[in-house]
């Protein structure tokens, strides 16, 4: 029985940089990208080549993005925030990063090494994630890796696992597998949650402030960082509430993914079905 995730060889960046791809960069999507910059310089001065990213999102800056999120002033207003955030990476902090201003849906993940999804939509969860868990691992992506963030106003979850889905090849469960019950139900608010806020005083409703920098900060300090530096962790998520500063560990256990309505037994009998993904 799985109890532990395992630090991918090509994580460690021994032959070439990783590649990560940041899907939204809105409040948690562009503190992750500061947290990316600034785990890129460390992994480079502790010898390893570090990675590389891509961040993918189509919605641009609005006034109420500002102050909230990492854009600067009224002259971000209008612009990508992909681009935004790419090209000041770039420009100051000598990296070679991508933007695409398009929507990702997980169907195209081949030179991907981890994926980081950031999205304020359930549906759009759904469909990255049913688009992936199609997908059989082969022995060349077996052990990619997917990080996905979610936060209400005050709340927030990270849940670190296998890229494609639990199946023989790596016995480990993802976040489609946990939690696609509970993100189609939310989807039926999707339409509420994603509205454009009209000003900064109506977003803090929605997301209190700070809630996207916790969680970002949470999740490379509790979990990515450690699973890099010290080879494996045992715990692949939490779940935090600001309102009683509490954090919950979420262990990497079968028995805790069946309370949460998936079995790995099923699972595996299903993999038969699947499409194989070429290299």
């Amino acid at each position: 029985m799985i109890n532990k995730i395992t630090c991918p060889q090509r994580l460690l960046g021994f032959e070439k940089p990783f590649h990560v791809g940041l899907i939204g960069a809105g409040g948690t999507g562009s503190a992750c990208a500061s947290l990316l910059f600034k785990m890129d310089t460390v992994l480079k001065k502790i010898g390893s080549k570090g990675l590389t990213v891509t961040v993918y999102d189509p919605k641009r800056v609005t006034p109420a993005n500002v102050g909230r999120q990492a854009f600067w002033g009224d002259y971000d207003v209008g612009h990508y925030k992909s681009r935004l955030l790419v090209n000041r990476f770039n420009q100051f902090g000598d990296t070679d990063w991508r933007a695409e201003t398009e929507i990702f849906n997980g169907k195209c993940t081949n030179d991907i090494d981890l994926l980081i999804t950031t999205v304020d939509s359930a549906k759009a969860r759904l469909e990255i994630g049913d688009n992936l868990s199609k997908c059989r691992k082969t022995k060349y992506n077996a052990d990619k890796l997917w990080l996905d963030l979610g936060n209400s106003n005050n709340r927030g979850q990270a849940l670190l696992g296998s890229m494609f889905g639990y199946c023989s090849d790596n016995k480990l469960a993802s976040p489609f597998n946990l939690f696609s019950k509970s993100w189609l139900a939310a989807s039926q608010d999707d339409k509420i949650i994603a509205q454009p806020s009209c000003s900064t005083d109506e977003a803090i409703t929605k997301q209190s402030f700070g809630v996207n920098d916790v969680l970002a900060s949470n999740a490379f300090a509790m979990l990515l960082f450690p699973l890099i530096r010290k080879g494996e962790i045992s715990n692949h998520g939490f779940i935090f509430n600001l309102d009683d500063c509490s954090t919950d560990a979420i262990p990497v256990d079968e028995n805790v993914w069946l309370m949460y309505g998936f079995d790995p037994k099923t699972r595996l009998e299903s993999n038969s079905n699947e499409t194989v993904l070429q290299k």
